[in-house]
């Protein structure tokens, strides 16, 4: 996870963060998904990592919860197959 995310949360939160972690934090960038992407594209789907993200967000408040989790467009192809099961 990015460190400037981290950065940013704390100090929403006031809570003071040490020199050296914010240096080390700030050479942090982007999620760590970037890798998995380019390396094996047809594997990572972009619904994929975008729930990642949001599964992931740093930011409790920001976060999505299980119901949204659930709802999101990854899903969608399992839960079309769970319908059309039930219809049978």
């Amino acid at each position: 996870v990015g460190g400037q995310k981290i950065i940013d949360y704390a100090k929403s939160l006031k809570m003071p963060l040490d020199s050296y972690l914010v240096k080390d934090l700030k050479k942090k960038k982007g999620t760590g998904w970037e890798f998995y992407q380019k390396q094996w594209p047809d594997k990572c789907p972009p619904d994929a990592l975008d729930l990642l993200n949001l599964l992931t967000e740093v930011d409790h408040r920001k976060r999505i919860t299980a119901r949204e989790a659930m709802a999101h467009p990854f899903f969608k192809p399992i839960l079309h197959k769970l319908n059309e099961n039930e219809r049978i």
